[in-house]
């Protein structure tokens, strides 16, 4: 019998294995209809008369007749696994029919077996049909078949069906473990292979896309394909509110601008933290938001949500919704996270894209690419405008029709020395060249050039500034130099720079006609000391107003020379914060009026020329400046920028022109396309009118649409400076808070707690503090794993900040599984309630800590302690009493408060 059984097993593995070779491609697409299902229960009952074929004529039958042992249920089971119910119930009438043929008639023996097969078929169908999990459906089927089994041989057989039951059952449950393990695995493929299909395909479509808001709705389609959800839609996630974007229901599409708070979706805490949530039957478990109200009442009983993550945070939601509680299950979850990731890769190179061709489309600067054979390769709208080519005209064509002739061999040969040496003399910083334009014309520019390698190409990036106007500027300020020295050499007072070396005082510069009436020389000052300027009686006072000026203080004093009055003005020169030098104006009073106005003049025009920045920079949406430069601040006679966030862009515009800049708003976001530089007048916030040079582009902006404007300005390194200033910022918020939990750590309650003190200590009022430790929680991450108890302090901390920050209370992590709370103005009485509050609301988490000494759940012990604050201590005693408390706590069993005191 055992051969014969073991030729069963061979028949079922190459039936298995054929199945799958033929029907493979079949399978993945296959419709089960009901038509199909019988197919598959038909093949399935064919192998089971098969596997009747090489079993085992048992003869010596109760009943009279033989009977055969096979493992035909084993096909059965494996037809349930395929098509359900209705497969069961076509194999198991194709096995009795090939039962009766194989026989010949329609005895008793007959009718039992057929009996026991129709039992198997109308069981096992059900199974398949009512068991979501896969190995719990097979054991429910193995269990149906073995007792279906030993039942029609017991009937046939009597007792004597005993002497091979054991072995038969054996092997039928060895069988049924190989099959189920192998179509297990062989589904574990066919899902992948799947999957990796889909992704492929969606890259795809991804990559055809125009813009982010096109992949929202991309996802939302074949999302909705690949789970087969009835209804579903994106969500965009703001700061304070969330956006409809894009509804499915039934395969209808349609736009949604609706917008709802964060609350309206019970599932929003876990999707913003980047988590998938799952609702697998709303009629056990159910999110409780407003959305998900509406959409329960519209008949959706199982969910997905799915969030997409752009930089570290939750952009929009995918939400997946069924009419058939239990729809969605774990398989899916592990599906979709596989996606996340490459749907927020697609998201993070759409958005690139918008701001690569923005900054190539609205720029004055020009951005050339060119190849290792000194051909164009890309060519940006300032390169357009500074050389006079179009893209069509440039892009192909050799880089020399922008190189002036003088230029072309020396960039013949550097181009030659960095691609056979790597050395390049002008790579990697900005250089002063002059360019060609499309008429002729020679003029300066600025080159910062860099090169990469793709593929084993050498690429060179450039980007190019006219540096016209800035010429001319240096120009206009060294004749401003010239014509402030020539002043300062031909007034009639004195003009001293001096530095102090080696604790004594020297002068590095004097001119002015002062010296001469004097009776001095410019050489004779240079070099010396105050003692060659001024009598022995007033050179204590010149000493003492020197280290006032070297120690950063700007002042003013009058002293006699020969007779004369004369005034002394010192200003401190500091860089990085410390003095360099000091310069002394010295002018006779009786002059002083147009000395100083004569200086007035001349700082104002050496103001007016240093300060002539570039560029500012406006962006916008929905007509609303949400972004503002500098520069731009101060072109629009602004003092802050909030003066200018949250504006309308139109009210910088003339109300004649409000028409035609509502026209070109339009027309930008509906072509996503970029306005050429144009000359246009601006309103300033004091109404006058501001003649500007300015382009516009449609960029993405925190994940949705925006303008912006470019308009004169050049303040990228204060930009940057700013941009550097509030990365500072965010990271000495960041360093206040603890790295897993997120609540703030103890370097933060210990600056807060002596904050607190002295402000208690003040008006002697109270303050408490208790300190809480997690029960068992080694024992727990023993049991559970690192990853559960990084979970559990999370949900604790996450609680105690909940609880403690309505109050005005601090809670932050002292150091492990232990916490802390600061109770600014609580009492004795008001800090236990709070600790009994604590305990009450984490033990009702319900978290399981089946190795917990106090509950079958994870519990807090709470230690408080209070005072009076009095300014004589620093009130370290008071967290020690409080950590004395939480020690008694524990010893008297746990999952309890104890005061410090009684």
């Amino acid at each position: 019998m055992i051969p014969d059984l073991f030729m069963n097993v061979a028949i079922l593995l190459a039936f298995l294995f054929i199945f799958r070779l033929l029907f493979h491609d079949r399978l993945s697409a296959w419709p089960w209809t009901l038509r199909g299902k019988m197919a598959a229960g038909a093949l399935h009952g064919g192998l089971g008369v098969l596997l009747m074929l090489f079993g085992v004529r048992i003869s010596g039958s109760v009943l009279g007749g033989s009977a055969l042992i096979d493992h035909r249920m084993i096909a059965l089971m494996m037809a349930a696994h395929v098509g359900g119910l209705p497969s069961t119930l076509t194999a198991g009438a194709v096995m009795i029919g090939g039962r009766l043929v194989l026989q010949g008639s329609c005895d008793t023996v007959f009718l039992t077996s057929a009996a026991g097969i129709a039992a198997a078929a109308l069981g096992t169908g059900w199974i398949a049909e009512h068991i979501v999990s896969y190995w719990k459906g097979w054991a429910a089927k193995l269990v149906l078949v073995s007792v279906v089994k030993i039942l029609v041989l017991n009937i046939i057989f009597g007792t004597q069906a005993w002497r091979i039951l054991p072995m038969y059952i054996g092997m039928l449950a060895a069988a049924v473990l190989f099959v189920a393990s192998f179509l297990r695995h062989m589904n574990s493929l066919e899902q992948e292979r799947r999957l990796n299909a889909f992704i492929s395909e969606l890259i795809g479509k991804f990559n055809a896309s125009d813009s982010t808001s096109d992949i929202y709705e991309i996802t939302l389609r074949e999302l909705s394909k690949l789970f087969a959800s009835e209804t579903g839609g994106v969500i965009l996630v703001g700061e304070h509110h969330c956006k409809g974007a894009y509804l499915i229901r039934n395969g209808i599409f349609a736009a949604n601008g609706l917008t709802y708070p964060l609350s309206g979706l019970g599932a929003m805490k876990r999707i913003r933290e980047g988590r998938i949530a799952l609702y697998s039957d709303w009629r056990q478990r159910r999110p409780r938001g407003e959305i998900d109200e509406a959409l329960y009442r519209q008949g959706v009983l199982s969910s997905l949500h799915i969030p997409l993550i752009y930089k570290g945070r939750t952009v929009a939601i995918i939400n997946l919704g069924s009419g058939h509680g239990g729809h969605f299950t774990d398989k899916e979850v592990r599906t979709a996270e596989k996606l996340i990731p490459v749907l927020s890769l697609m998201l993070a190179l759409k958005d690139a894209e918008g701001m690569f061709h923005s900054i190539t489309q609205s720029g004055h600067d020009g951005i050339v690419l060119a190849d290792s054979e000194s051909n164009i390769v890309l060519w940006s709208k300032g390169a357009e405008n500074l050389f006079g080519y179009s893209q069509e005209e440039a892009v192909g064509s050799p880089l020399h029709i922008i190189i002036p002739e003088p230029y072309r061999e020396a960039h013949r040969r550097g181009m030659e020395r960095h691609l056979r040496t790597g050395e390049g003399r002008v790579i990697g910083r900005a250089v002063e060249l002059e360019g060609l334009r499309r008429d002729g014309t020679v003029f300066p520019i600025e080159l910062s050039l860099n090169s990469w390698q793709t593929g084993g190409v050498a690429y060179y990036s450039s980007i190019i500034r006219d540096i016209t106007q800035r010429k001319r500027s240096e120009e206009e300020i060294l004749l401003l130099k010239q014509e402030l020295a020539d002043t300062l050499h031909h007034q009639e007072g004195l003009v001293l720079k001096f530095k102090k070396v080696e604790a004594r005082f020297v002068y590095t510069m004097a001119e002015g006609m002062l010296l001469s009436r004097l009776g001095l020389e410019r050489e004779d000052i240079v070099g010396s000391s105050p003692e060659t300027l001024v009598s022995t009686a007033q050179l204590s006072l010149f000493l003492q107003k020197y280290e006032q000026a070297w120690q950063g203080e700007r002042l003013q004093f009058e002293f006699k020379i020969g007779g004369g009055t004369f005034l002394a003005s010192l200003n401190p020169v500091a860089s990085r914060g410390e003095v360099v030098e000091v310069v002394a104006v010295i002018s006779d009073i009786s002059q002083r009026a147009a000395v100083e106005e004569e200086l007035q003049e001349s700082e104002e025009r050496y103001r007016r020329l240093i300060e002539m920045l570039p560029d500012g920079i406006l962006v916008y949406a929905e007509n609303r400046i949400v972004l503002v430069n500098h520069k731009a601040v101060e072109l629009l006679g602004g003092r802050q920028r909030e003066q200018l966030i949250g504006r309308n862009v139109l009210d910088l515009v003339p109300a004649y022109a409000h028409e035609a800049a509502r026209e070109q708003i339009r027309r930008i976001y509906e072509e996503r396309t970029a306005v050429p530089p144009r000359e246009k007048t601006y309103l300033r916030l004091d109404g006058r009118e501001l003649e500007v040079e300015a382009s516009s582009a449609w960029i993405a902006y925190k994940g949705k649409g925006a303008v912006m404007t470019v308009f004169r300005d050049n303040t990228e390194r204060k930009r940057v400076r700013e941009q550097l200033v509030e990365a500072n910022e965010r990271l000495r918020k960041l360093s206040a808070l603890d790295g897993l939990t997120g609540i703030a750590n103890r370097r933060s309650f210990d600056e807060a707690y002596e904050r607190e003190w002295r402000t208690a200590a003040e008006s002697s009022l109270p303050l408490s503090v208790l300190l809480l430790d997690i029960d068992s929680f080694k024992a727990y991450n023993d049991t559970y794993g690192h990853q559960s108890g990084d979970a559990c302090l999370k949900q604790v901390a996450h609680t105690l900040e909940s609880l403690a920050e309505p109050r005005g209370y601090l809670a932050a992590r002292y150091g492990g599984e232990e916490f802390v709370c600061l109770l600014p103005g609580a009492g004795p009485d008001e800090a236990r309630r709070f600790g009994a509050l604590i305990c009450g609301t984490v033990r009702d988490l319900g978290i399981p800590h089946v190795k917990s000494q106090a509950q079958p759940v994870v519990t807090v012990s709470v230690g408080t302690a209070s005072a009076i604050a009095n300014p004589l201590s620093a009130g370290r005693e008071l967290i020690e009493q409080g950590d004395r408390a939480l020690y008694e706590a524990k010893l008297n069993g746990r999952n309890q408060v104890v005061s410090a005191g009684g």
